[in-house]
């Protein structure tokens, strides 16, 4: 019966261990195959409905650099607004829309994902990346 039991426990801590990846790198790997990010920023950085300029990027490096921005850690649902959005595309065919805020004391990113709303920390590199795409476009 003890052994039963242990065999029981071990399966059930197997299995918990063994799917324990995180949102963020099942959220990568649901994205892996992008082949074209559109990025809308928005005139004054504030609003979907005003956007300044769109910036398109087919380099598969460039689109995994941008996806690599989106960090596991956990941000609030700021309630400041965004500065830009982006659009995951495969075979012209859309995956996943995003908004993010790259302004200081809101920089986040947010995306729906299994049903469920995600706020995630941008890192610094992805914030470098946005800024550079941002020079460009205008």
């Amino acid at each position: 019966m003890r052994r039963l039991l242990f065999l029981n426990l071990f399966f059930s801590l197997f299995i918990c261990f063994s799917c324990s990846e995180s949102i963020v790198s099942s959220f990568k790997k649901s994205v892996n195959d992008a082949d074209k990010i559109k990025i809308y920023f928005y005139k004054n950085g504030e609003s979907s409905e005003r956007i300044e300029s769109i910036i398109s990027v087919d380099n598969k490096d460039e689109i995994k650099k941008f996806i690599d921005c989106i960090t596991d850690e956990d941000a609030p649902f700021y309630k400041c607004g965004f500065t830009g959005s982006a659009e995951l595309f495969k075979n012209n065919e859309s995956l996943i829309n995003m908004e993010f805020n790259i302004k200081s004391g809101c920089c986040h990113i947010i995306f729906k994902f299994r049903e469920t709303m995600f706020s995630k920390k941008i890192s610094d590199e992805g914030i470098n990346l946005i800024n550079q795409y941002i020079a460009k476009s205008k």
